[in-house]
């Protein structure tokens, strides 16, 4: 068979399928390549955030904010610093922008156990690895609380607690429960009755800011 025509035969089916209510219009990006922007006395883009780090590198900075949280025994408070992470973010605000949501951001709380932040810091909250119990209780995916006391009563340690302050975009929400594998048509978010947990379903909706040990 002649692999050109079947190209464009496959060329001539996709653009002939092509959804412009589903797929957003393709808009011209702007490439930036390293020789670019790793230049001495030029301009670093503020979202590459520092230069010579590996990608999946984060810090955590202490910028002398002194908080209690609401929580007893708080003993650090520290920024979470991934420029990768917050990227991703700001494109998925722009991405869903683009499809008339004008989402919003909220600040939220997870409360989890200090084995896990090192991987929360460097890749995000994964969404796949909801609770199999109370976890998903209001829906399959990331639980947060916009209550720090609320989010404290989900930490399993006695002592030595991690909490992480954390910002998701929200557009519009719908009551969870432990059958939605993502949020109903026109909704983004799952909630619980009381609005004590939100919950979020796509890569990039959430952003780690702080790091609370208590």
């Amino acid at each position: 068979m002649d692999l050109t025509k079947l190209s464009l035969k496959f060329q001539e089916i996709t653009l002939s399928d092509y959804d412009p209510s589903y797929f957003p219009a393709p808009t011209e990006i702007n490439k930036l390549t390293e020789s670019m922007w790793n230049i001495c006395d030029g301009p670093i883009p503020s979202w590459l955030g520092f230069s010579g780090k590996e990608h999946g590198s984060y810090e955590l900075r202490n910028d002398g904010r002194i908080h209690t949280y609401d929580l007893i025994g708080v003993t650090q408070n520290l920024q979470i610093f991934c420029p990768y992470l917050e990227r991703a973010f700001n494109l998925k605000k722009q991405y869903q922008n683009s499809l008339g949501f004008n989402c919003t951001e909220s600040i939220v709380y997870h409360a989890s156990i200090p084995e896990n932040i090192n991987s929360i810091c460097i890749h995000n909250f994964n969404w796949r690895l909801f609770g199999r119990s109370r976890g998903h209780k209001h829906g399959q995916g990331v639980s947060f609380s916009p209550r720090k006391r609320f989010a404290n009563r989900f930490c399993k340690s006695l002592y030595d607690k991690r909490m992480i302050e954390a910002k998701v975009l929200f557009y519009k929400c719908h009551e969870g429960y432990p059958h939605h594998k993502l949020p109903l048509p026109g909704y983004d978010t799952a909630v619980s009755r009381n609005g004590n947990v939100l919950v979020k379903f796509e890569d990039s909706e959430f952003l780690p800011l702080r790091l609370i040990y208590y």
